[in-house]
C-alpha cells in the first residue's frame, strides 16, 4: 500500500489480470442481451445461498459461535436515542437494496406492461431482509468463534467496513479445521455475488445509452457498446490495482454508500 493516494507505487499484474478476466466474463455474459443474462443470473443469485447456508452450519457448530449470534441479534436499547443510529441504518437500507443504484429500474423495464409491482416490491424486500439476517448470522457465528479462540470480546473482533470481509472474517476461517475449503467457499461466494452486481450495473449503463440512442438496439452496435462499456470500466478499475487501492475504496465505498443515497432519499 502506498503511502497517499498521490503515490500509485506501481501495477499489481496479479489484480489487474483477475480484473480483466472479471470483466470478459461479463461481456461474454451480456453480449446476448439481458435475457440470456438472466439466465446466468439465476446460478450467480442462488448458488451463494447455498454456500451461505454450508458457511452458517459450519459456524453454528464451533465453539463460542452462540456469542458472536447474541452479539448479532440482541439490540442495544440505549442506541435508539443516537440520531446517528437512526441515520445509518437508513443509509443501510438504501445501499442493500441498491435504491439509486439504477438497477431496479432497469431490471423493472424489461417486465410486462401488467406485472404485479406491489408483489415484487414485497418479495425483494424481504428477499433482502432475509439475505442480511442469513448474512450476519454466518459472520458473526464465525467472529463469536474467533472471539474465543483469542479470548477477546466479540465486538473487539468485529471491525466495520470493509476490513471485516476483506481481513478479519477470512482470518478467521484460517483457524477452522478444513480451513482452505472454507476459504474457498467464502470467495466463492463472493466472487458470485461481484460478478452478479457487476452485470446489473453494466446493463444500466447499456440500458439508459439503448434508451437514449435506439440504434444500439442493434445486435452488431449492441455488442460494441457493451465491449466499449467493460473496456472503460477495466480501465478505471485499474487504479484499485495500484498502490492506492485502500484511498480509492474509501472515497468510491463512501460516496456510494452515503453520498448516493442521500440523493435517492430527495428524488424520493
Amino acid at each position: 500500500l502506498s503511502k497517499g493516494i498521490d503515490h500509485l507505487d506501481g501495477l499489481s499484474l496479479e489484480l489487474s489480470m483477475c480484473l480483466l478476466a472479471a470483466w470478459v466474463l461479463v461481456f461474454a455474459i451480456l453480449i446476448k442481451g439481458v435475457r440470456s443474462a438472466g439466465k446466468v443470473i439465476y446460478f450467480t443469485a442462488t448458488v451463494p445461498y447455498m454456500l451461505l447456508l454450508a458457511l452458517l452450519v459450519r459456524g453454528a457448530t464451533l465453539p463460542n459461535a452462540i456469542e458472536g449470534i447474541k452479539f448479532f441479534i440482541i439490540p442495544d436499547f440505549s442506541r435508539l436515542a443516537d440520531s446517528a443510529v437512526w441515520g445509518d441504518a437508513a443509509v443501510q437500507v438504501f445501499f442493500s437494496m441498491s435504491v439509486g443504484a439504477g438497477g431496479l429500474t432497469t431490471l423493472s423495464s424489461y417486465n410486462e406492461l401488467d406485472n404485479n409491482i406491489f408483489r415484487d416490491t414485497f418479495v425483494i424486500t424481504l428477499g433482502n431482509i432475509f439475505t442480511s439476517l442469513l448474512s450476519g448470522f454466518v459472520v458473526f457465528s464465525i467472529l463469536g468463534f474467533m472471539a474465543g479462540e483469542f479470548r477477546q470480546s466479540v465486538e473487539s473482533v468485529a471491525t466495520a467496513g470493509p476490513g471485516l470481509l476483506f481481513v478479519t472474517y477470512p482470518y478467521a476461517l484460517t483457524h477452522l479445521p478444513l480451513s482452505p475449503v472454507w476459504s474457498a467457499l467464502f470467495f466463492f461466494t463472493v466472487i458470485l455475488m461481484g460478478i452478479d452486481s457487476q452485470i446489473v450495473l453494466v446493463e444500466v449503463v447499456i440500458t439508459a445509452f439503448k434508451d437514449q440512442y435506439p440504434k444500439l438496439r442493434e445486435p452488431k452496435i449492441r455488442v460494441c457498446a457493451v465491449a466499449c462499456t467493460c473496456a472503460i470500466s477495466y480501465l478505471i478499475g485499474l487504479l484499485m490495482c495500484t498502490g492506492v487501492i485502500r484511498f480509492f475504496f474509501v472515497l468510491l465505498y463512501t460516496f456510494r454508500k452515503k453520498r448516493n443515497n442521500k440523493l435517492s432519499i430527495n428524488g424520493c
